[in-house]
């Protein structure tokens, strides 16, 4: 009797799995959003009539490949799938009085969010931190290199200062839809465990691009920050100065955890660095003029000076 039992717990396990992977069933887990929205139709996955309740239109959305979240109107029994989380772009949605709105859990990085809603555009989204589960805002950039990348510093247009305290890095400062820095704190968590590419890229003063990548990037915890990555990716045109930094700790004016014994690298060149004693590349300098033109720092040893910034992972 037994064995016929578990024959049959057997047999109906595996034809419950079979169903499970022939519809492609994820076990996505969604949470409750907001009222009164839902997806505009291009990014409609589906509309369903006569569902009696929102746990039903979750399954509905579970089986379709296409959804992301949904949308449920109880007075009216409708379920509508969306192509994408609603929040990642203010025009993906539109009012819908009544409905309740649930999507898949926020995603934890750039990458994340790249690989689950396709054809997003670089901007801000929101991502839930790991191990704090904090919700934070950060910019992608979804147009380099395939996309999915989490931008940390960005300087383009020279308006930002740069020169603040060691609390000031630790927390991020300035605009995400200008000039910033992400902030240590943020940047530590978000990559101690995962160990992504770390990617460079900077402009100098005679209109050159160079760009410098590394593969498992991570900074130690606080109050150290230090830099740590692994072997530069093949980079044409790179001399990979970055790694001269390597295993670094970072340092302000007022917190100074250098390499050099006689003096204070942050101080001298005006912006918090992993500075070595002193350093080769630094794009968190003060801004300063040569012959007219503002930069933000030099590059290597070419005498090239650095005017537009952006560091980010993957």
């Amino acid at each position: 009797m037994k064995c016929t039992f578990l024959f049959v717990c057997l047999l109906t396990f595996a034809a419950v799995w079979n169903f499970i992977s022939s519809v492609d069933i994820r076990f996505r887990k969604y949470e409750f959003v907001f009222e009164g929205y839902r997806c505009i139709p291009n990014e409609t996955a589906f509309e369903y009539e006569n569902i009696s309740d929102s746990y039903k239109c979750s399954k509905l959305c579970h089986v379709n490949n296409a959804c992301l979240s949904f949308s449920y109107k109880p007075d009216s029994y409708q379920c509508i799938g969306c192509r994408v989380n609603l929040g990642i772009r203010p025009s993906s949605y539109e009012s819908y009085p009544g409905s309740l709105y649930f999507h898949t859990k926020t995603e934890t990085s750039c990458k994340e969010i790249s690989e689950n809603n396709r054809f997003v555009p670089s901007g801000q989204y929101k991502i839930r931190l790991s191990k704090s589960k904090k919700v934070q805002t950060v910019y992608c950039d979804m147009d380099t290199d395939g996309g999915g990348w989490t931008v940390f510093q960005h300087r383009f247009d020279h308006s930002l200062y740069f020169n603040r305290t060691f609390s000031e890095y630790e927390s991020g400062f300035g605009a995400l839809n200008g000039e910033f820095w992400l902030g240590l704190k943020t940047v530590q968590e978000m990559t101690y465990q995962v160990r992504p590419t770390l990617r460079l890229d900077v402009r100098t003063d005679d209109d050159m691009m160079f760009t410098e990548t590394y593969q498992n990037f991570y900074l130690d915890k606080g109050p150290r920050y230090t830099l740590r990555f692994g072997e530069q990716v093949n980079d044409v045109g790179s001399e990979g100065y970055l790694k001269t930094n390597k295993n670094q700790h970072f340092s302000t004016y007022d917190v100074d955890q250098d390499s050099a014994s006689a003096s204070n690298c942050a101080r001298n060149n005006g912006g918090g660095w992993w500075y070595n004693a002193c350093t080769w590349i630094s794009l968190n300098r003060a801004v300063r003029s040569r012959d007219g033109m503002l930069n933000i720092g030099t590059y290597g040893h070419t005498g090239k000076y650095i005017t537009t910034s952006k560091m980010m992972f993957r």
